[in-house]
């Protein structure tokens, strides 16, 4: 997360996107990050992220 606190052992992450149809895409995001306390709250900043991320595209 830029400019915040959290600063974990590990944190590795990956994003894909493919085509889906001719006018629609799939975007898949991995992410491994430890300790494994962190694996909920950074899940829950990718959900609003994708959210955020959707809401952008479906404007185009």
């Amino acid at each position: 997360m830029v400019g915040g606190t959290v600063r974990p052992d590990h944190d590795n992450a990956s994003m894909q996107v493919f085509a889906d149809g001719e006018r629609r895409c799939r975007l898949v995001w991995a992410r491994d990050v430890l300790p494994d306390a962190l694996a909920a709250p950074m899940a829950e900043a990718m959900s609003q992220a994708l959210k955020a991320i959707k809401r952008t595209l479906d404007r185009g």
